[in-house]
């Protein structure tokens, strides 16, 4: 990401995109702790933001909400932007052609994110 500052490029920000894989028999809140640690360490080095990843069809991609996960981060980062690098919609009734399930899952996804969004600015 370009830093601007009155429209002109002044530098080059950093940020990530993660994914946390783990070995399948790692025990959960170890890599949920350490993934944890991987964000506070990159807002301690200065990236700017940071994403994460949302899976929930494998045993070796722990975090089943980025938004939940990065919650969790909100009164441990000071500086970082935080964001979700996906949002996983349910798994049946989302047809973006037909309007009104479109606007169903533009509800279900908004009925997920916004609560944590509203904690966190508390």
């Amino acid at each position: 990401m370009l830093a601007r500052e009155s429209g002109k490029v002044i530098g080059m920000q950093l940020g990530f995109f993660t994914m946390p894989i783990h070995p399948s028999d790692k025990d959960w809140p170890v890599s949920l702790r350490e993934d944890r640690a991987t964000f506070v360490l990159a807002d301690e080095l200065g990236f700017a933001e940071a994403c994460c990843g949302e899976h929930s069809a494998g045993t070796a991609e722990n975090i089943t909400s980025s938004a939940m996960f990065l919650a969790t981060l909100v009164d441990q980062v000071r500086q970082m932007r935080l964001g979700t690098g996906t949002v996983n919609l349910p798994n049946a009734g989302h047809d973006w052609r037909d309007p009104t399930l479109a606007r169903r899952s533009t509800t279900l996804m908004a009925e997920k994110v916004l609560p944590l969004v509203n904690a966190a600015c508390a």
